[in-house]
């Protein structure tokens, strides 16, 4: 009886990822009326492919274009999503889910395995068009993409990824014109307290502070405003509670960062979250984070919105 009920579950959870795009509720009532240094404006959950039968899932990195109110969104099995969400009344009420591209190698073939792991994506959008920088763990590299997944030029390997560990290179990666700032999912040494995190190209790696909470890393950056940055960690050990925390970063590239923890979501006090791991700032303080279901029927695909408060990571 005990099976068949488990069974069930995973049915009906499988089965409800693939209905259309849909409002869900994240965190009770209380929850909301708790929470401090950020507000709250919906969230969605996607189905696991596109209207034309792309998979999605997996999703890991997101960079917002305002020219064209466009999403970019990678995937950890080597695709770019082009999104583009729609508000009502300052709320997130559903997502245009409008195009979807594989990534391609030097050859134009689709990327496979290990190689396919993209994790952050970054914009950088001038007169000679738009290129999206795009970060790989397992094999690590950043290399540049066109919005249709065509490699624009050669793969490097910033120094400080070089002794990262094979699941846990550069998740996070943030544009502000042409520099870009990066971050290791967690440091080398393994020490848990911080993490390596530089501006490229060829800038110098400072130490990010980790949350306290045990196994956190830091999945996501994205731009506030002129040196300053949003960043994204998520906690999660085997039978406690997710964690999910924002900290605004004040980034000073000869100087060092100070960070300032400014939200923390915690699962055991009463928010329903999932493995988020991407972060787009949309402007005005508002912002974009997406979790990443790793393709299975347990875990779910959310897109969820959220303000920061005046002068605590906004523009």
């Amino acid at each position: 009886m005990v099976w068949k009920l488990a069974c069930l579950v995973v049915l009906c959870v499988y089965l409800a990822g693939c209905a259309p795009v849909r409002p869900v509720t994240l965190a009770t009532p209380d929850a909301i009326e708790r929470l401090r240094g950020i507000r709250w404006c919906g969230a969605l959950w996607l189905p696991r492919t596109t209207p034309a039968g792309a998979p999605l899932g997996g999703i890991s990195g997101l960079a917002w274009d305002a020219d064209t109110a466009t999403v970019y969104a990678v995937s950890d099995r080597g695709r770019v999503h082009h999104w583009r969400p729609r508000f009502a009344a300052g709320r997130l009420v559903g997502v245009e889910l409008r195009a979807s591209f594989p990534l391609h190698d030097r050859a134009g073939r689709p990327l496979q395995g290990d190689s396919a792991d993209a994790e952050g994506v970054a914009l950088e959008a001038s007169s000679e068009g738009r290129r999206l920088w795009i970060s790989f763990e397992r094999e690590h590299r950043i290399a540049p993409y066109d919005t249709q997944g065509r490699l624009l030029g050669a793969p490097r390997v910033p120094e400080p990824v070089r002794d990262a560990g094979y699941n846990t290179g550069m998740e996070a990666l943030a544009g502000a014109g042409r520099q870009r700032l990066v971050g290791l999912e967690r440091g080398p040494a393994g020490d848990g307290a911080t993490t390596p995190i530089w501006s490229e190209p060829g800038g110098r790696v400072h130490a990010y502070p980790l949350a306290a909470e045990a196994n956190s890393a830091l999945t996501a950056l994205a731009p506030a405003g002129p040196g300053r940055y949003l960043a994204l960690e998520r906690a999660y050990s085997p039978l406690r509670p997710i964690v999910i925390t924002l900290k605004s970063i004040r980034w000073r590239a000869s100087e060092g960062i100070s960070v300032t923890p400014l939200a923390r979501l915690s699962g055991g006090e009463g928010w329903h979250l999932d493995n988020f791991e991407g972060l787009a700032a949309l402007g005005a303080g508002r912002y974009l984070m997406v979790s990443d279901d790793n393709f299975s029927t347990l875990q779910r695909t959310l897109l969820a919105c959220f303000r920061t408060e005046a002068g605590a990571g906004g523009t």
